[in-house]
């Protein structure tokens, strides 16, 4: 009798610890994901959205755009830039990078790509990234593409699709023997 006593102690502690883990991993998600997963659905509960690729000549100012980044939290949202990658001779840094329009000086030729984070209620979101192409006279501003005022998110227009018809703007994605990555294609790639 003891021993089925102790057994179906055991057995309400092993289903309260797993009520308790199932319980979390429905409300909770991982601290700064910026998401909340639940049976089903997963809610983003902060999102980072960064404005166009900036295109600047070699000692302009490029300002960069976290305006439209979005909160369902209480609370404001707090913004968190940094430089995720720049030219190799460059020694700028960002002016203002906790504002939702930092900017910097570009002071050498080549891609700078700036990285977003937003916070509300101790929820982070994922990074965006936003492009800030420089070039020095008589360079087009952008390369043999027109990026300028692109949006940032490559996948916005390199999609997979190819309809020059009624989407002329739409190209290929990328490739099947791509690297397999889940890292955003502005992490390695710039226009």
């Amino acid at each position: 009798m003891l021993r089925q006593g102790l057994s179906r102690t055991l057995i309400g502690y092993l289903f309260a610890a797993m009520l308790a883990v199932f319980v979390a991993g429905c409300g909770g998600g991982s601290e700064g994901s910026g998401s909340v997963t639940t049976i089903g659905f997963d809610v983003e509960d902060v999102i980072a959205r960064t404005g166009p690729i900036v295109a600047v000549r070699v000692g302009e100012t490029a300002t960069l755009d976290g305006s439209k980044s979005i909160t369902t939290l209480a609370g404001p949202l707090s913004f968190s830039w940094s430089f995720s990658s720049k030219p190799d001779a460059s020694n700028t840094t960002l002016l203002n990078a906790a504002t939702a329009n930092p900017s910097f000086v570009a002071d050498t030729r080549g891609a700078y790509m700036v990285q977003l984070v937003v916070s509300a209620a101790g929820v982070s979101s994922q990074r965006a990234i936003q492009l800030v192409i420089a070039t020095i006279v008589p360079e087009r501003l952008t390369g043999p593409f027109d990026h300028q005022g692109l949006s940032s998110n490559c996948v916005q227009c390199h999609n997979g699709e190819l309809d020059l018809v009624s989407r002329p703007g739409k190209v290929l994605g990328k490739s099947l023997d791509h690297l397999a990555t889940s890292n955003m294609c502005e992490t390695c790639h710039t226009p």
